[in-house]
């Protein structure tokens, strides 16, 4: 989701209206009648790109009535990830025949799509069973046994036809996009349920087909079948992470993948006829692929929880009384953390429809990366004047880290506004924190101090945990209500704290700022920081303080992964910056309200995204080479 997030902000206000469909979607079938009847049968011919988009367009059509109350104009439909992701094959070259021993997809047959195709017979299970599956549950309003498929010049025995065949050959992928639609037409339906309903249907259709390909491979440079296969990787990121396939968000993503077959000669991100968007794209689905490779198997989930969990408190009777009151050190590292490992413990019973174990719990973002500055040692003070965060002293929190004091306003207000909700089961004045020994007036005590200090941030958070309690809860709404509170925490705390940068390398400063930039896209996002969301992304921050001769992606004692975060995050606030984008009063990035500009820009105008990622230009400097805008933006001053 690191890369979808990147690949939002790149593309935000770089489409016009006439960008947004695939090609040829006028030119496609419509609806059931456009294909031509034989024997009481329609014929669908999906080794032609008209007619196998065609399949696609009916889906989206006859789906737009479930997909109505999540917003107008079918814009939030998710399937439009499958024919947008099947143009994009189209307009890259990806479906003619790659072995060129016949005309297929070349000159006067530019329409067909070449069975020798590795990308199209992939797509054959992503088109053809879930077109098929939606017929079988009566999605699309005629019975199983009026539709065929024509087979193939070769290979006829891999794929299959019509109902009844795709049953018997493929019953797994079959049963997956049947309960998919199944689920599609409940009353009771939400979101984040058609999410899993969907990507468990496209990753079983992804695994019951790509080994059956392999052989395909042969017509390909090395560089292609490695993005082939680091993309069917990536793909699995996707669908753990729940990503929403809708029109935007699809279309959006796919102006970073590579327009044309990679040739042997390609190495990213020094592809001169690519944008830096697409290079950038390109090294870390790579990245990815290889992180997976070298990190086959699973974790110990006792080893993912945050640093010091079982030390810290785990009620709030854990905390020492006086005058009646709970007293809580949010300046000692185990005390905060109890504040959180409380949050988690009382907040769990909201979470179980969404799954087990409170793993689907959306507040493990705040916990984990807690965390991660503290191991980090972003807790310490800064100025080293103090030991407060030192080895003598390696609890203590300083009131002089940027970090802390951000992160205060993430843990101290959504603890109180907790309290003054309902959800710990206790009066709102019975709990108080302890101040640090400077800049006291920065900060609030208790809920009534809180609420006066900081009533936007308060009302928030508030906001988030009155709806957590509704029966009526659903999981893309509660990702809504946190990130909004999570984003005005940050808006209106980070302002003062400025005067904090002065105590860190100009690297370490710079990437704190570029951090905020990057949450408000993961906001728009709306990521869900769940339990082991987290723990992934986690692993690719950087393991300490940056300092002067820290250069992504070149820094030497940080893994690939962590390079290659780093560098995402940097990239996406230079462009954040150079395209003066800014987010709205609850911290969203407008993304979210892209539909509304693209419908009033006109074609023949200069996009700003395209003016920003037109050209790639890249230097070598040092150990290797990056794209020359990153690497100044980086290494500036």
């Amino acid at each position: 989701w690191l890369l979808a997030a990147c690949l939002s902000v790149s593309s935000a206000g770089a489409l016009n209206s006439s960008d947004l469909y695939p090609p040829l979607w006028e030119e496609s079938p419509g609806q059931i009648g456009d294909y031509k009847v034989e024997d009481g049968k329609y014929i669908v011919d999906p080794w032609v790109f008209t007619e196998r988009m065609g399949m696609y367009k009916i889906l989206v059509q006859e789906t737009a009535p479930y997909f109505a109350k999540f917003g107008p104009d079918n814009e939030q439909n998710i399937l439009w990830g499958l024919p947008l992701q099947h143009g994009w094959q189209y307009i890259s070259g990806r479906l003619v025949d790659p072995s060129r021993r016949t005309n297929c997809g070349y000159g006067a047959d530019l329409l067909c799509i070449s069975v020798d195709s590795w990308w199209a017979d992939i797509n054959y299970f992503l088109s053809v069973i879930p077109f098929l599956a939606a017929v079988d549950t009566g999605i699309v309003g005629i019975s199983s046994a009026q539709v065929t498929l024509l087979p193939p010049t070769k290979d006829q025995s891999r794929f299959c036809y019509d109902v009844a065949g795709c049953r018997s050959s493929f019953p797994e992928t079959m049963s997956k996009w049947n309960a998919f639609y199944q689920h599609l037409k409940e009353p009771s339906r939400s979101f984040n349920d058609l999410l899993k309903h969907l990507w468990d249907a496209h990753t079983t259709s992804l695994k019951n087909s790509l080994g059956s390909f392999e052989d395909r491979f042969i017509h390909y440079s090395n560089q292609e079948v490695d993005f082939g296969k680091s993309w069917s990787v990536t793909v699995e990121y996707f669908a753990a992470s729940s990503f929403p396939t809708t029109l935007m968000r699809s279309r959006m993503f796919q102006m970073g993948l590579p327009p044309r077959i990679l040739l042997s000669s390609d190495v990213a991100p020094l592809i001169s006829d690519f944008t830096k968007l697409q290079n950038i794209v390109l090294v870390y689905l790579q990245k990815i692929y290889d992180l997976n490779e070298s990190t086959a198997g699973a974790s110990n989930p006792l080893d993912l929880h945050p640093p010091l969990w079982n030390e810290s408190p785990s009620q709030i009777s854990d905390y020492k009384m006086e005058d009646g009151k709970y007293l809580v050190d949010p300046w000692i590292f185990t005390q905060r953390m109890g504040m959180y490992k409380i949050l988690m413990q009382q907040t769990a019973p909201y979470f179980e429809k969404f799954g087990p174990e409170n793993e689907q719990n959306v507040l493990w973002g705040l916990p984990v990366h807690f965390g991660w500055q503290y191991t980090s040692g972003r807790l310490a003070d800064p100025s080293t004047v103090a030991s407060c965060g030192s080895k003598s002293d390696p609890l203590c929190i300083s009131v002089d880290s940027w970090w802390a004091d951000l992160n205060y306003y993430l843990s101290v207000l959504p603890f109180l506004a907790a309290i003054d909700s309902g959800i710990m089961g206790i009066s709102s004045e019975k709990v108080t924190l302890l101040p640090p020994p400077k800049n006291q007036t920065r900060f609030c005590y208790d809920v009534t101090d809180c609420l006066m200090s900081y009533p936007d941030i308060m009302n928030k958070w508030n906001a988030f945990f009155q709806y957590i309690q509704l029966p009526s809860s659903n999981f893309d709404e509660l990702l809504h209500y946190l990130w909004r509170a999570h984003t005005s925490s940050c808006k209106n705390s980070v302002k003062i704290f400025e005067d904090r940068y002065a105590y860190y390398h100009q690297q370490e400063a710079e990437y704190e700022q570029n951090w905020i930039v990057f949450l408000d896209y993961l906001a728009a996002s709306r990521i869900p920081p769940t339990f082991f969301r987290m723990y992934n992304l986690q692993n690719g921050l950087p393991p300490r303080i940056l300092v002067g001769t820290d250069a992504a992606p070149f820094i030497a004692d940080f893994t690939d992964f962590q390079n290659m975060v780093q560098l995402v995050v940097n990239t996406a606030a230079i462009i954040h910056r150079s395209t003066g984008n800014d987010s709205d009063e609850d911290g969203f990035h407008p993304i979210l309200s892209l539909k509304s500009r693209i419908s009033t820009s006109r074609g023949g105008q200069q996009r700003r995204g395209e003016a920003q990622c037109k050209d790639v230009q890249v230097t070598a400097r040092g150990r290797g080479a990056v794209p020359l805008g990153v690497w100044d933006s980086l290494t500036q001053n």
